[in-house]
C-alpha cells in the first residue's frame, strides 16, 4: 500500500482489493486468528486511510476472478500485463505461500 506500489501497479486498486478480500474471506480457514490480527493490524498501521476501505469493500465477481496485474515500467512508462500464481507446493507444507508474477500470455 505504498506510494511506489500505487505508481508501479496501474490497476493497484483492483489488485489490493482482491488480495485483502481473499485474506479476509479465506484466511480464517487457513491462518490462525492471532496471526490474521497481526497482519490486519500491521496493514492498518501502515495505511490507515486505505486499509479500512479495502477491508470492508466487497469486490465484484469480475475483480475477484481476475489475475491480471498491470505493471508500469518505471523507465519507459509502458504497461506490461502480468498474472500472479501461487507457488505453494504440497510437500513440505509451509506456513506461507509464495506469489510469483509472470508475463501473461495471450491465448
Amino acid at each position: 500500500m505504498t506510494p511506489t506500489a500505487k505508481n508501479m501497479i496501474a490497476n493497484w486498486e483492483d489488485c489490493a482489493t482482491r488480495l485483502v478480500y481473499m485474506l479476509r474471506i479465506v484466511g480464517p480457514g487457513i491462518v490462525p486468528r492471532q496471526r490474521l490480527d497481526e497482519i490486519f493490524n500491521t496493514c492498518y498501521a501502515r495505511a490507515p486511510k486505505d486499509f479500512p476501505r479495502l477491508f470492508t469493500k466487497n469486490p465484484s465477481r469480475q475483480t475477484i476472478a481476475s489475475d491480471i496485474v498491470l505493471l508500469r515500467n518505471p523507465k519507459t512508462g509502458t504497461i506490461e500485463e502480468l498474472t500472479y500464481r501461487s507457488l505453494r507446493p504440497r510437500e513440505p507444507i509451509h506456513p506461507y505461500a509464495l506469489i510469483q508474477l509472470a508475463k501473461r500470455t495471450k491465448v
